[in-house]
């Protein structure tokens, strides 16, 4: 878990474009993402995370109207998400509904982002950092992120650092239907507040539990995450090569750490047994990231560089369609221009989703031979 000492000079809107855009992240689209944050739903499904994706594919087809020459411009403010909604505030969901815009903008963004970066029963700054970013500079997008500050459970005190590097290509279409052999396992534990002896406990839990299932020799890595609240994350990263999965638990009791480490563990066994490649929690923000390029790239202007300017073809397997994905692909095709999205499966099974196939991709098949 990458980290570095808060930096002092935060960040600032720049025109009166950048604050408009700054204010728009910040307001419209949390607000909407906040509701339902508290219940029971799991994350997974929560459909106010899928109605910011959409509000921000729309946002971004409204900022190339009549401008089809460049991209949006991108953005450097500080978004304190304490001040926008009391309570919980993750940073991890928000950065995700971000992300996707900021990918395609003609200029360098940095976002200082407050608030809870390690909630309990959501994604945490761990994920976005050892899975989504990786998978963004995969496709050829510059990125740098950091943790200046941790926080656990519902405290907003948090707060993590994003650089975009402006949009000079379009992005790279992303083929991944089955899953490479095990390259590397590893777990993180991070801990604030809690004694040794719980945590050597927790590792234990987790080699033992993982080796039953024929998972040997995980890298273990420790950390103190200084924050001002007690708590701890499990945090279990699987790369296959051509995909990276992670699965976490994040407590604010030491005594629930345990079976927080028990709980990973079994989910990336779940994962390793199953047939899909990519990891369900990967899906929503792979159509979201498919969904821009498609009605951004076509008309930014790359063709004046010798870029192609054909959307992006997106195809990937996942482990277990969930309810979320399904709502944001309805929520996409139904847009002004349309963002042409194929899902084969059932909720709670593996599914293959297609973004742009060839027929509708103006006839340009940008499918890999060992894709078909």
């Amino acid at each position: 878990m990458q980290s570095r000492s808060p930096s002092t000079n935060h960040p600032h809107p720049t025109s009166a474009e950048d604050i408009a855009l700054g204010h728009w992240i910040a307001v419209s689209a949390y607000e909407n993402l906040i509701r339902g944050i508290k219940s029971t739903i799991p994350p997974s499904h929560h459909t106010p995370f899928t109605d910011s994706i959409a509000q921000f594919v729309t946002q971004l087809a409204h900022l190339n109207v009549g401008r089809q020459t460049r991209l949006p411009t991108g953005i450097r403010t500080t978004v304190d998400l304490g001040n926008i909604s009391p309570g919980y505030v993750p940073c991890a969901l928000f950065l995700e509904a971000t992300l996707p815009l900021l990918l395609h903008c003609g200029t360098d963004s940095e976002l200082v982002v407050r608030g809870c970066t390690h909630p309990v029963s959501s994604r945490s700054v761990t994920y976005f950092a050892e899975v989504i970013l990786p998978l963004v500079r995969r496709l050829g997008r510059r990125v740098d992120f950091f943790i200046h500050s941790f926080s656990f459970g519902d405290n907003p005190s948090g707060e993590v650092l994003l650089a975009v590097r402006k949009a000079d290509s379009p992005i790279e279409p992303f083929f991944e239907r089955e899953r490479s052999p095990l390259v590397e396992l590893k777990v993180l534990f991070g801990t604030n507040g809690f004694v040794p002896q719980v945590v050597d406990t927790a590792i234990h839990e987790v080699k033992n539990r993982l080796e039953s299932a024929g998972l040997f020799w995980p890298e273990i890595e420790t950390s103190l995450c200084h924050a001002q609240t007690h708590g701890g994350i499990v945090f279990a990263k699987a790369e296959y090569g051509n995909v990276a999965v992670g699965f976490e638990r994040t407590v604010t009791n030491p005594d629930a750490f345990v079976e927080a480490a028990h709980q990973t563990a079994n989910d990336l066994i779940l994962y390793d047994q199953g047939d899909g490649c990519v990891g369900p929690q990967l899906s929503p923000f792979l159509l979201s990231l498919a969904a821009v390029a498609t009605l951004c790239e076509a008309a930014s202007g790359y063709s004046e560089k010798g870029h192609n300017t054909v959307p992006p073809r997106f195809r990937w397997t996942t482990a277990q369609l969930d309810p979320s994905t399904i709502y944001l692909m309805e929520q996409l095709t139904h847009l002004n221009n349309g963002v042409p999205i194929h899902i084969f499966g059932n909720v709670g099974t593996s599914a293959l989703i297609d973004v742009n196939p060839p027929e509708t991709n103006h006839g340009v098949d940008d499918v890999k031979p060992s894709d078909v």
